[in-house]
């Protein structure tokens, strides 16, 4: 573990054994982070995509009614 030594924990003071902990701290953040906007961006595309099929159908289904009116 990072911070840690087999010569004894005691001979670190907390502050240190932090330290040294930090970039992996970081690391493991930033990559959460990655994932996290990624997965937003593919929901968020999942959901244009279904609002824009929904729109063009509703289009189709009034200029439909509207010529099936006119036709009759």
């Amino acid at each position: 573990m990072a911070g840690a030594d087999a010569s004894g924990p005691e001979r670190r003071l907390p502050r240190q054994v932090a330290w040294m902990r930090l970039p992996w701290i970081l690391t493991t953040l930033a990559i959460e982070m990655a994932v996290g906007v990624v997965q937003t961006c593919s929901i968020i595309g999942a959901v244009v995509r279904v609002v824009v099929g929904t729109i063009g159908v509703t289009i189709f289904l009034a200029v439909a009614t509207a010529l099936l009116g006119w036709l009759t």
